[in-house]
């Protein structure tokens, strides 16, 4: 029966030798493909092509998923329905936020809530906020997206560096701020998916006013409004991001945004 190198990937993998494969382990996988004189000294096309397979596949299986979208979107419950849906299926997902639950997160919380404001009395600029998410954002790449990509979970972040571009640009009034944000978060590791919730301003407000969260600094209406249209074509401002919208009630949204996740490694 013949063995694809797609199936020798995923058969290593599913037996969890990532490491040290022995030439009796690549003899078993990829012997319907390689010629028995081949088994002992492996060379040639095939085996090249396995060895380039198997190098990037063991070098870690995790992947890195975001959700964006305004507030009232609901993101969060987006991403806590993933990871439990990616649980069940023996997959190790793991659930992570920005602002995080860092140092510079939960002062970033603070200022976010209205509870820590500047000295002359008002909520930090777009620049100072730009400066404090990019800073709790490396902390973030340090302590828990290179670690958990490498051990091989999949992390699923609610938010990232899109709604830093998207909110202090729109509180800049400007869209010429973009480089100067994007700039600050080039040491940000690029997701493998981003998925977008679109929503409209109105039924998110809805929701904003129905949950006992307290008010946030963001919660405007028109600002949302300018959020929600920035929201539509963010990926013109990450050209090599792969960034893919959903829309709809919660259960169609959740449908759609797990569609796509599965889209993401439907292919070997």
């Amino acid at each position: 029966m013949s063995v694809t190198v797609c199936a020798i990937e995923e058969t290593i993998l599913f037996n969890g030798r990532s490491r040290g494969l022995s030439r009796a382990v690549w003899a078993r996988f990829a012997g319907p493909l390689i010629p028995r004189d081949q088994v002992s000294a492996p060379h040639g096309a095939a085996w090249d092509k396995i060895r380039a397979r198997m190098q990037k596949a063991t070098k870690h299986n995790g992947r890195f998923i975001v959700i964006e979208g305004i507030d009232g979107a609901g993101t969060t419950t987006q991403v806590k329905r993933l990871v439990a849906e990616l649980r069940s299926r023996n997959i190790r997902a793991i659930e992570t936020r920005e602002p995080t639950d860092g140092p510079v997160g939960m002062l970033l919380r603070q200022v976010l809530r209205g509870r820590l404001v500047s000295a002359s009395g008002a909520a930090p600029s777009w620049q100072e906020l730009g400066l404090l998410f990019a800073a709790d954002r490396l902390d973030h790449a340090a302590s828990e997206i290179r670690p958990q990509l490498a051990a091989g979970s999949w992390l699923i972040s609610d938010r990232y560096d899109y709604s830093s571009v998207a909110y202090q640009s729109a509180s800049a009034g400007e869209v010429a701020v973009i480089p100067w944000l994007r700039e600050l978060n080039r040491h940000a590791p690029r997701p493998d998916l981003t998925v977008v919730v679109d929503v409209s301003p109105e039924v998110a407000r809805a929701r904003r006013l129905a949950r006992s969260a307290e008010r946030e600094i963001f919660d405007d209406d028109a600002f949302q409004a300018r959020l929600a249209a920035f929201y539509r074509d963010i990926e013109q401002h990450f050209p090599d991001d792969r960034i893919l919208h959903v829309s709809g009630d919660a259960d169609s949204v959740f449908a759609g945004l797990l569609a796509l996740v599965i889209a993401l490694d439907a292919s070997c």
